[in-house]
């Protein structure tokens, strides 16, 4: 987000609403998100809509990257 729309809950509404079109899908059962394996922004926002961590994931380039989860049954 450019720095005059952060902070106004922007980034949450889409991530939510993305959610609601991704359940509203026959057989999705949850959604899977990706971060940098670090507390930042993304992070908030996916703890923010109901989000879970689960694990870190080794990039190809060596790196590491945070998984996160939202069960349909939220």
């Amino acid at each position: 987000m450019a720095p005059p729309y952060r902070n106004r809950g922007y980034a949450s509404e889409a991530v939510r609403a993305l959610v609601d079109q991704a359940f509203q899908r026959v057989g999705i059962t949850k959604v899977i998100a990706h971060t940098l394996a670090e507390e930042n922004a993304s992070v908030r926002v996916l703890r923010k809509v109901g989000f879970q961590w689960d694990g870190q994931l080794a990039t190809e380039e060596g790196g590491a990257v945070w998984r996160w989860k939202l069960d349909r049954d939220r």
